[in-house]
């Protein structure tokens, strides 16, 4: 009797079929549901990743602008660098070319020389000045010029001097370039002032026009194509 009764007593349910067969199903949904989940992550992956690169993108497309705007200024610096000849003896025709020169002081007084040979006499200087701020000078093939505490940059690459709250300093203007044509009264800084007017810019006695030493004020008219040089002394225009 107990074994029939054994044998007539109930399986555990999970021992029975159905359950077991409601287990696979189980697992089975569990597992397409993990490759679901899978497939969710690689895509928020991909998503992930393309968004990575657009932005990546977008600062590579930042930075070529950036660099095109840089490769731009460089441009304008080229564009802006010009010829310059430091201090030194030139031979014209050989280590400079004939022409005319804007001279810029380096220091509070600078020295230059036009010399028809390399000599070193007395006689063989054509004309030479000691200047402040700025002078012109022209020079020829077969002369010298030697230049102390100053550059020279040829005429058409310098830069035109820009009058700050319309005063002109101690130097030489180019009259049309530097300053305009007109009158002007020269106020004397005090002491031994000068004011001169030459029709080029070879630096010689026969190109002064008209020059004078004064303590005062002057007034002067300059035309253009002229030389105005002012020493010890100033222009105020406003």
């Amino acid at each position: 009797m107990k074994n029939n009764e054994k044998e007539k007593q109930k399986k555990p349910f999970y021992k029975r079929p159905w359950f077991i067969i409601l287990v696979i199903f189980v697992v089975i949904a569990v597992i397409g549901s993990s490759g679901d989940n899978e497939e969710e992550k690689v895509s928020n992956k991909s998503e992930i990743e393309k968004t990575t690169t657009d932005e990546t993108k977008e600062d590579l497309e930042k930075e070529v602008e950036e660099e095109g705007i840089s490769g731009d200024e460089e441009e304008i610096e080229k564009e802006d660098e010009v010829t310059k000849y430091g201090t030194g003896t030139y031979k014209i025709g050989e280590d400079l070319p004939a022409g005319e020169y804007k001279l810029f002081s380096e220091g509070t007084i600078s020295y230059f020389q036009v010399s028809k040979d390399s000599s070193g006499s007395l006689e063989s200087i054509v004309c030479n000045d000691n200047f402040k701020n700025f002078t012109y000078i022209t020079v020829n093939d077969g002369q010298y010029l030697e230049l102390k505490g100053c550059y020279a940059i040829p005429v058409d690459e310098a830069p035109k001097y820009e009058a700050k709250d319309g005063k002109y300093e101690e130097g030489t203007y180019k009259v049309g370039v530097d300053i305009p044509a007109g009158e002007y009264k020269v106020v004397s800084n005090g002491g031994n002032s000068y004011v001169e007017v030459s029709k080029d810019s070879l630096g010689t006695f026969e190109s002064i026009i008209t020059n004078d030493n004064f303590s005062n004020d002057k007034y002067i008219t300059v035309s253009d194509g002229q030389y105005l040089k002012i020493v010890n002394a100033y222009i105020q225009t406003e």
